[in-house]
């Protein structure tokens, strides 16, 4: 906070978002940029995507225990790496964008497991559609703390974040973000701890 008083202070003007929950989505992410992880993003989304051809999905199904299988049953298993593989293709067409826009490899992006990069992790599609450039360098980096904490205020003002007035709304809104209630409660505890 003390730090990026001045850039959280900034994106809390231009987007009205508390800085406390941007701190608290940055702490909670990647401690601050300390830990985003390291796996080619490009990689998992096209792992992913090539989960819609059956081939593919025979094959990790072979890998599975015996006690997973039945948990699955090949149904299930099969529809939900055909969704997520829908769901890839989407993010991996939309780190080509990126890409292309920003004038980055697409190879050189590296994040979660799931595809997510920067500070505050997030996907291609909501680094297309949310991204700000918070330092005005003309690009936007989400390993740079201006970039992240714009961003991130972008993204939270574009679900709603400036109507959300009960804490309620504002659990919905950070809910878009990550679709996890205890994600949701650690942000906006960690947000009351701070402020």
């Amino acid at each position: 906070m003390r730090e990026h008083s001045s850039l959280l202070a900034q994106a809390e003007k231009a987007y009205g978002v508390d800085r406390c929950v941007i701190v608290g989505i940055l702490l909670v992410e990647t401690q601050f940029g300390n830990y985003t992880g390291r796996t080619p993003t490009l990689a998992i989304f096209s792992t992913f995507a090539l989960m819609n051809d059956g081939q593919y999905r025979d094959k990790v199904w072979t890998l599975l225990t015996p006690d997973d299988r039945k948990r699955w049953g090949r149904e299930g298993f099969d529809a939900k790496l055909k969704q997520r593989a829908e769901w890839a293709y989407q993010e991996l067409c939309a780190l080509v964008r990126l890409t292309d826009s920003q004038s980055a490899r697409v190879e050189s992006f590296h994040g979660s497991v799931m595809g997510a990069v920067g500070w505050p992790q997030f996907l291609p599609s909501s680094l297309v559609r949310y991204g700000a450039d918070g330092n005005d360098d003309g690009r936007i980096d989400l390993y740079q703390p201006a970039d992240a904490i714009f961003s991130i205020a972008n993204y939270l003002k574009g679900h709603g974040w400036c109507q959300a007035k009960t804490r309620a709304e504002k659990e919905d809104v950070i809910h878009h973000y990550n679709k996890s209630r205890p994600y949701v409660n650690a942000v906006l505890g960690v947000a009351e701890k701070i402020r």
